[in-house]
C-alpha cells in the first residue's frame, strides 16, 4: 500500500470540547450499543481523530497499555503505538504513520471513503512490546456531524490458535524431515560415489536438512515472541563466528551465484548465545544475498567497539524510503513470497534476549548496511 504523502494534521480538542462533541452525538445510546455488539475494537472518532465513544473491546486493549480514559485521546496513543510519541502530535503525525495502516484508513475516511487497510502495530505493554496485525475498516458516520469516523479493528494476527496448529505441524514435518534425513544418507551409502543414484540421494538428504533448519528456525521464533526462549552464553570469537556462518549459508539456494566476504581480526572476544546470534545474523545474511544481483557479493564485518563488537552486514542495494520505515515490522515483506520475518526476528533476538542493538543506514552510492551492536553483558 503506498504511503501517505505527508503526516496528518497534529491540533486536538480540548477535553472540554470532546465531553461537548459526544453529548451531541445524535442517537448517542443508540451508536453505544451498536459500537458494543461489535467484538472487534471499535470507536467513534471526530475530525481530529481523537476518541469519541468505544466499545469494551478496545477498552481492555487501552487498558493493557496503561490508559483507562482513553476519550480524546487517538487510537494509536490509546493502544500503545511505539510511535505515538515520536511527533509532538502524537498518533498519526510522524514520518512512521505515513506508512501505518490505521492512519491511512482514517485520512481516506475523512475524504468520505469506505476503506479497510491493514495495520501492523508495534505495542507497548508494560515492560515489553506486542506485535499485532489488524485489518482497519474505517466509514463516515451518517448524519452525525462533519468528518466523524466509526472505525473498526479486527484482529487478524489469530496468535493463540496459529502457535498450537504451527507447534504441532512443525513437530510432525521435523520429524518427517529427520526420516528422510536418514533414508537418504543410508541410499548414499549403498552408490557408488559421483553417480548419478548418489547425486539424486545427495540432493534429496540436503533437502530434508535445509527443511529441518527451517522448522528449527519457525519454533525457536515462536518460543521467542512468547518470552519462553532461554538463552546460554559462553565466550566466543565473533569473527569466528561470523565466518562460520556464512560458511553454513553457502547451501542455501540464494548462495548459489552469489558470495559472503568476511572481514574481522581473530581474537575480539564475546560473551554471547552463539546460537542465537547466528540465528540473528543468518536472516540477515539471507535478505543481503536476496538484495544482491548475481554474481555479487555481501558482505560481513566485524569491528571493536569501546566495549564489545560491532557487526556490519553490507549488500549494494538500496532501501526506499518507505520500506526503511517498515523493515522491522513483522509480516512486513517486499518481495511476492516473503514472510516479513528476517529482519523482524534479528531485531528480536538481538534486543530482547542479547542485549544488543540492531539498526541500518542506507542511502545511493553507499549501499545498504545492517548492523548489530553487541556488548556482551
Amino acid at each position: 500500500m503506498p504511503p501517505l504523502p505527508n503526516p496528518l494534521p497534529a491540533d486536538k480538542l480540548s477535553r472540554k470540547e470532546i465531553v461537548e462533541q459526544i453529548d451531541q452525538l445524535p442517537d448517542h445510546e443508540l451508536i453505544f450499543a451498536l459500537l458494543h455488539a461489535v467484538q472487534s475494537r471499535a470507536v467513534v472518532l471526530n475530525a481530529e481523530r481523537q476518541i469519541l465513544l468505544a466499545n469494551e473491546a478496545f477498552g481492555w486493549a487501552a487498558r493493557a497499555a496503561g490508559n483507562t480514559h482513553y476519550e480524546g485521546m487517538r487510537v494509536g496513543e490509546a493502544l500503545g503505538c511505539v510511535h505515538r510519541e515520536v511527533a509532538r502530535g502524537g498518533c498519526g503525525t510522524s514520518t512512521h504513520c505515513l506508512d501505518c495502516g490505521l492512519a491511512q484508513a482514517t485520512a481516506a475516511g475523512m475524504g468520505g471513503q469506505v476503506t479497510k487497510k491493514l495495520c501492523l502495530m508495534e505495542r507497548q505493554l508494560d515492560e515489553r512490546s506486542e506485535n499485532e496485525e489488524s485489518m482497519v475498516s474505517v466509514r463516515p458516520l451518517d448524519e452525525s456531524g462533519p468528518a466523524r469516523l466509526v472505525c473498526v479493528m479486527t484482529d487478524i494476527s489469530d496468535a493463540q490458535r496459529r502457535r498450537v496448529m504451527e507447534t504441532a505441524l512443525s513437530e510432525e514435518l521435523q520429524g518427517s524431515a529427520e526420516s528422510v534425513r536418514r533414508l537418504a544418507e543410508v541410499a548414499l551409502e549403498a552408490q557408488a560415489a559421483e553417480s548419478d543414484n548418489w547425486r539424486q540421494a545427495r540432493a534429496v538428504a540436503d533437502a530434508a536438512i535445509l527443511l529441518s533448519r527451517r522448522l528449527e528456525a519457525q519454533n525457536v521464533l515462536l518460543a521467542a515472541e512468547k518470552g519462553e526462549l532461554g538463552v546460554q552464553l559462553r565466550e566466543v570469537d565473533s569473527a569466528g563466528l561470523v565466518r562460520a556462518t556464512a560458511r553454513k549459508l553457502e547451501t542455501e539456494p540464494v548462495a548459489a551465484r552469489r558470495r559472503i566476504l568476511c572481514a574481522g581480526e581473530p581474537g575480539m572476544k564475546l560473551v554471547t548465545d552463539p546460537a542465537l546470534l547466528r540465528r540473528a545474523l543468518e536472516q540477515l545474511l539471507v535478505n543481503a544475498l536476496e538484495a544482491t544481483p548475481d554474481g555479487g557479493a555481501v558482505k560481513a564485518m566485524v569491528k571493536p567497539l569501546s566495549k564489545g563488537v560491532r557487526i556490519e552486514i553490507w549488500n549494494e542495494g538500496v532501501m526506499t524510503d518507505s520500506v526503511q520505515r517498515q523493515v522491522f515490522k513483522r509480516s512486513f515483506t517486499t518481495k511476492q513470497k516473503g514472510t516479513g520475518l528476517g529482519a523482524y526476528s534479528a531485531k528480536l533476538y538481538v534486543e530482547r534476549y542479547l542485549s544488543g542493538r540492531v539498526g541500518f543506514r542506507s542511502s545511493n552510492g553507499e549501499g545498504t548496511t545492517f548492523w548489530l551492536d553487541l556488548t556482551g553483558e
